[in-house]
């Protein structure tokens, strides 16, 4: 039987959402790679024709064959650098994840998931949480979990739908986070994480 006191902080909360998210939705955490393809090709397509109509523009390059409103208004081009900058921070957004993660900042600051200690067993009957500061309590038998995922600082166990429980690993001592691993990988099998590492 292992007993430890926790609360989470807002980075452990969003790499726990990360794991859930590439445990649960593989396919479309991955499918953003195909949108940073295609609108990096487009910026590749569309930045060296700009810088070119850009140069016409300035220096009334006669060898541009485009001429007239298109080069005489500014503010189509404008629209054009704009556009291109959307797309590149679109390209970055999908690289940092970075809207996501502001979501799941707001959600921690409006669960406050960071303000409640929360006091764990966890033996062979299964998984029990309580939280004195909400007077709650959660015990979740072994067979109510639908799979485990970790990284080097957490451990992460999903149930049906979108309930998932959380361990920080920095509460154990070594010799209770094997104890902990044991009776995990026991009664789940092995972690998503160590079946996508074989």
């Amino acid at each position: 039987m292992i007993k430890t006191v926790y609360s989470l902080s807002e980075p452990e909360f969003i790499e726990a959402q990360m794991l859930v998210m590439r445990y649960r939705r593989p396919w479309e955490f991955h499918k953003r790679w195909i949108y940073i393809l295609a609108l990096t090709f487009a910026l590749i397509i569309l930045v060296p024709g700009t810088i070119i109509l850009l140069r016409a523009k300035l220096t009334h390059d006669p060898r541009i064959g485009l001429s007239g409103l298109f080069l005489s208004e500014g503010w189509i081009l404008l629209f054009i650098c704009l556009f291109e900058l959307q797309l590149a921070y679109s390209v970055f957004d999908l690289l940092t994840l970075r809207s996501v993660k502001r979501k799941m900042r707001k959600h921690f600051v409006e669960s406050r998931s960071g303000q409640t200690d929360v006091h764990l067993t966890v033996d062979d009957s299964g998984w029990l949480d309580q939280s004195p500061h909400n007077n709650s309590s959660t015990l979740v038998h072994w067979a109510g979990f639908s799979g485990w995922t970790e990284s080097a600082s957490l451990f992460v166990l999903l149930r049906p739908g979108v309930m998932f429980h959380i361990l920080p690993k920095r509460v154990l001592a070594d010799s209770e986070l094997t104890q902990v691993h044991q009776l995990i990988a026991s009664h789940l099998g092995p972690s998503s994480a160590s079946t996508r590492r074989h």
